[in-house]
């Protein structure tokens, strides 16, 4: 069966924008931050950076510097990995084929 419409469920007809990749990438520290129930301020002093840096990075506005990314990583205790801020070979390939598509 054909569709004359693309299938919204399939990822491949997504447009994605580097910001939605960013909030893809930053949703399991979200999720981290959410199950442990502390607030912004808490978790920014435990990793060493200010509250509205910690906030940027867990609503995926701002990648973390590696060195942030490892204090993340130890204040998780390594649920949340410098791999989790990074995109997804897909997700590079979509963003690539839309610049070369503008």
């Amino acid at each position: 069966m054909e569709f004359d419409q693309p299938n919204p469920l399939d990822r491949r007809n997504r447009v994605f924008t580097l910001r939605d990749c960013r909030h893809e990438a930053n949703m399991k520290l979200q999720a981290w931050t959410d199950l442990h129930s502390q607030t912004d301020a808490h978790w920014a002093e435990k990793v060493g950076i200010t509250r509205v840096g910690f906030m940027m990075i867990r609503k995926g506005a701002r990648i973390p510097r590696p060195d942030v990314m490892r204090l993340i990583f130890d204040v998780t205790g390594g649920a949340v990995t410098p791999n989790d801020f990074c995109l997804t070979p897909e997700q590079l390939q979509i963003l690539a084929d839309q610049e070369v598509a503008a």
